[in-house]
């Protein structure tokens, strides 16, 4: 069955602002993102989370020119390799930080905290139409993007279908329903939701 604005879905994986991606074309977005050139100029559709997230629910990924939510590093020997941003984060925090609740678990309750359901912060999903494709490999399919804040959802959330974008199409702002995207700084003449 095809989602049509308004309708609600539950989704996990990568989040990020809605500041970032709103009033911008496919081709932007694939690069800010960090999508194979053409993935989103077959249409995509925009989720807006609708429910709270708590600190365990989400995993750091940095920006999203770090391809995976995944950053170089060396070991002692200097070997190198790619680890994850949750885990440099976790192993930059002390023992003292775990019992005094500062460090790593600080910042994932502020982060969580940070994770508003209204407004041009709220957090919202990038699905494209064309899906994930399991015979290119994900360094290709999902090349380093421009920098754009992002997080991993590692349980299912609520989101509404806010806005589905056609092919050659993007989203200027407005939302579904009785769940809109608050337009206060777009000119609601210019919502397209659908």
């Amino acid at each position: 069955m095809a989602l049509k604005v308004g309708d609600f879905v539950r989704e996990k994986g990568f989040v990020t602002r809605l500041i970032g991606v709103i009033n911008r074309d496919a081709a932007y977005l694939e690069r800010a993102l960090g999508f194979r050139a053409g993935r989103l100029g077959q249409g995509w559709m925009l989720l807006a989370l609708k429910e709270a997230v708590q600190p365990e629910e989400f995993a750091f990924a940095g920006y999203s020119h770090l391809s995976g939510g995944e950053a170089a590093a060396a070991t002692p020997s200097g070997i190198p390799l790619k680890a994850r941003i949750e885990a440099l984060s976790r192993a930059a925090s002390t023992s003292a930080d775990a019992r005094l609740g500062t460090g790593h678990d600080l910042a994932k309750r502020q982060t969580a905290e940070s994770f508003v359901l209204e407004g041009a912060n709220r957090i919202v999903k990038i699905v494209p139409a064309m899906p994930h494709m399991a015979a290119i490999p994900p360094d290709e399919q999902y090349p380093p993007g421009a920098g754009l804040p992002q997080w991993v959802l590692l349980a299912p959330k609520l989101f509404v279908v806010a806005a589905i974008v056609g092919r050659g199409s993007h989203h200027s702002g407005g939302g579904a329903g009785n769940h809109p995207l608050p337009s206060h700084w777009v000119d609601p003449t210019l919502a397209k939701t659908a």
